[in-house]
C-alpha cells in the first residue's frame, strides 16, 4: 500500500462536497443530540455514578470520531493523505478505546449485579477508579496503535483482526450476562417472599439493575453490530477502493462517514428510550414550554353548602373532619386547656 496519495485530485467533486454538507448538518444534529444526553444523565440521580460515567465517555468517543470530519470540510483540495497521519490516528484510536468500553460496561454491569447489597451504598461510586483505568488502557491503545505504525500492512490487518475478534466476545459476554441476569434476578426475587433475606435498599438495587439491563441488552450488541459494520466497509473502501479506484476514495470515504453520524445518535437514544427515568426526563426536555394563563372557573352547584368527605379508618374511626368538625375541637382543646391551668 502507498502510505500518500496525492498525485490525483478526487472525482465527483461536486457530490463530495453535497454529501460534505449534509453530514455537517447530521454532525450539527448529533451534537445537540450529545448535550441533552450529557444534561439528562448529568441530571440523572437515578443511575449508578460508575454507569453514568462510562456511558458518557462512550459517547464522548463517538463523538471525537465526527468532530474529525471537521478538518475534511474545511478541505477543498480534492486530495486525501493516507497513512499515519494525526486525523486517521485518532480514528484508530477511538475506534479502538470504544470497544474496550464495551467490556468496562459489562464488567461494570456484572459487579452491579452480583455484589448489588454493596452496590446501593455511597461508598461504592468509584469514578476515579474508572478513570484510572480508562487512563491505562489509552495507554496501552497508544502503545499498539504505535507499534502498528512500525509493523506496516501487516501489523495494521491483525490490529483490526484484534478489534473485530474483542468486538465479537463482548457480544457474547453480553448475551450470557443478560442470561445470567434474569436468572439472578429471579433467584433474588423468590428469595425475598421465602425467606426474606435482603433488605430494602438491597432490592431497589437489583430493581434499578433491572431497568438498566433494558437498554444493556440491546445497547452493546448494538455497538458491537455497528462495530462490525464500520470495520467491514472501512476494510472494503481502504483495500478495494483505494487499490482499484483512488480517484474515488474521497467520495466512499464521506459515504462511509455519513453512515456513522446516524449510528452515534441511535446509541445515544437507546438509554434514553428503553430506560423509564431517562426517558422521562428526555420527554419533559423535549415538550413545549407551555405558558399557563389564569383560568376562570364557573362551578354550578345545587346546594349552596360544600360538601366534605370524612375519610374513616378501618377500625371506623374518623381520620378527617368537617370544617365545622375541625372548629369544635380547635376550640373543646382550647377550653380544656385553660381548665387544665386554671385547676
Amino acid at each position: 500500500l502507498s502510505s500518500y496519495w496525492n498525485d490525483s485530485v478526487s472525482c465527483c467533486m461536486a457530490t463530495t462536497k453535497a454529501i460534505h454538507l449534509v453530514d455537517a448538518c447530521v454532525l450539527l444534529l448529533a451534537l445537540s443530540l450529545y448535550a441533552i444526553y450529557m444534561r439528562i444523565l448529568h441530571s440523572s440521580k437515578v443511575i449508578h455514578v460508575n454507569l453514568k460515567l462510562i456511558l458518557i465517555i462512550i459517547s464522548t468517543i463517538d463523538i471525537s470520531v465526527l468532530l474529525v470530519r471537521i478538518v475534511d470540510f474545511l478541505d477543498f483540495s480534492g486530495q486525501y493523505t493516507f497513512g499515519p497521519t494525526v486525523q486517521n490516528s485518532i480514528k484508530m484510536i477511538c475506534f479502538s478505546m470504544g470497544t474496550l468500553s464495551l467490556f468496562n460496561l459489562l464488567a461494570e454491569r456484572t459487579f452491579a449485579l452480583y455484589a448489588y447489597q454493596w452496590y446501593e451504598r455511597p461508598e461504592s461510586a468509584r469514578p476515579h477508579i474508572i478513570i484510572m483505568i480508562y487512563l491505562l488502557q489509552f495507554i496501552f491503545v497508544l502503545i499498539s496503535y504505535r507499534m502498528v505504525q512500525n509493523g506496516g500492512a501487516t501489523a495494521a490487518i491483525l490490529y483490526v483482526a484484534v478489534l473485530f475478534c474483542c468486538a465479537i466476545v463482548a457480544l457474547v459476554v453480553t448475551i450470557l450476562y443478560v442470561i445470567s441476569a434474569r436468572l439472578r434476578q429471579n433467584c433474588v426475587q423468590r428469595r425475598r417472599f421465602e425467606f426474606a433475606r435482603h433488605s430494602l435498599s438491597g432490592q431497589y438495587q437489583m430493581a434499578e439493575n433491572q431497568r438498566c439491563d433494558r437498554f444493556i441488552a440491546l445497547y452493546i450488541p448494538y455497538q458491537v453490530i455497528s462495530f462490525l459494520l464500520t470495520t467491514i466497509l472501512g476494510g472494503l473502501l481502504v483495500f478495494h477502493v483505494q487499490r482499484k479506484d483512488p480517484r474515488s476514495y474521497l467520495l466512499f470515504h464521506s459515504l462511509l462517514y455519513l453512515t456513522i453520524a446516524p449510528r452515534v445518535m441511535l446509541s445515544m437514544l437507546i438509554p434514553l428510550s428503553r430506560h423509564p427515568a431517562l426517558y422521562e426526563q428526555f420527554k419533559h426536555l423535549l415538550a413545549p414550554r407551555r405558558v399557563r394563563l389564569p383560568e376562570h372557573h364557573s362551578l354550578s352547584c345545587s346546594s349552596s353548602e360544600a360538601k366534605y368527605v370524612v375519610v374513616h379508618s378501618n377500625a371506623g374511626k374518623p381520620l378527617t373532619f368537617t370544617p365545622e368538625q375541625e372548629a369544635a375541637l380547635y376550640f373543646e382543646n382550647y377550653s380544656a386547656a385553660w381548665g387544665w391551668r386554671a385547676e
